[in-house]
């Protein structure tokens, strides 16, 4: 009996590591694309994410995390709240499930009212700033 339990255990971390390192890697990569901008380009989030996503949504300072998951329609680990100034929350979805999130301040900043969806074709322009660089819906 302990030795299932064991190995029950073993599975469930195992596969629990594997699912916070794609989340991570999802996080990252899309940090590295955004970095990458130029000034003044004009971009779309289908062009930059490199990833497969539903639906992005963005959150201002101060947003509970009841508010997110009641916005989202779910519940998540990987969901934060937005506690000071500045501080945003993007959260992208696949089905029912946050695939990535990007809270605090990454180095960039994208803000939108409320959801995008995958396929909008949602223009942005960049702009460059001194804490790195911004994507202003137009």
């Amino acid at each position: 009996m302990k030795k299932w339990v064991a190995l029950i255990l073993i599975a469930v971390l195992a596969v629990s590591a594997v699912y916070c390192g794609t989340f991570y890697h999802r996080t990252q990569s899309l940090k590295r694309a955004v970095l990458a901008l130029e000034d003044a380009q004009q971009v779309t989030l289908e062009d930059i994410v490199p990833f497969e996503w539903d639906e992005v949504y963005f959150f201002p300072p101060y947003t509970s995390k009841s508010d997110i998951e009641h916005a989202l329609g779910m519940h998540s680990l990987f969901i934060k709240e937005t506690v000071s100034e500045n501080m945003t929350q993007l959260i992208f979805t696949r089905g029912h499930s946050v695939i990535a999130c990007i809270t605090g301040y990454p180095g960039f900043d994208i803000e939108f009212t409320g959801c995008i969806s995958a396929g909008a074709n949602t223009v942005f322009t960049t702009e460059k700033t001194e804490s790195g660089i911004r994507l202003l819906q137009q």
